[in-house]
């Protein structure tokens, strides 16, 4: 099934891809951490992610209550991500933009700031309470 994209959807993918081009040149550039193959196998498997959650978000755009989970799914793993790349301290903190963009623009008023606020709770408890700061 061939699904129509609109201008929003290319201005969608062209953030998605633009942020998540941005945040791993900062994360390849960091000098602590794994080394620099470990980094580009990361950053190669999160484009290949991406791809596949634009493809969802536009096939899914007329069923709110499916595209609210496989946002949920992405956020935990941006969540995941965040945190195993250095809490706070993590070039990815920004890309949890993504799927919040998703969401202000195809979901309810209170999931978008639902999701954007458990996102920063649990970021941050969990640095508090693993990294100690």
């Amino acid at each position: 099934m061939k699904i129509k994209t609109t201008a929003e959807d290319r201005m969608i993918a062209f953030y998605r891809y633009f942020s998540l081009s941005l945040t791993s040149l900062m994360y390849l550039l960091d000098h602590t951490g794994p080394s620099v193959l470990h980094k580009s196998l990361l950053i190669i498997a999160l484009f290949m992610i991406a791809q596949v959650f634009t493809i969802y978000y536009r096939r899914l755009r007329a069923r709110p209550r499916v595209l609210m989970l496989v946002v949920s799914i992405e956020m935990a793993g941006v969540i995941a991500l965040t945190l195993l790349t250095g809490g706070f301290e993590s070039s990815f903190k920004l890309y949890v933009l993504n799927p919040v963009l998703i969401a202000a623009g195809s979901l309810s008023f209170y999931f978008r700031w639902s999701l954007l606020l458990s996102y920063i709770g649990i970021v941050t408890t969990f640095c508090y309470v693993f990294f100690e700061l």
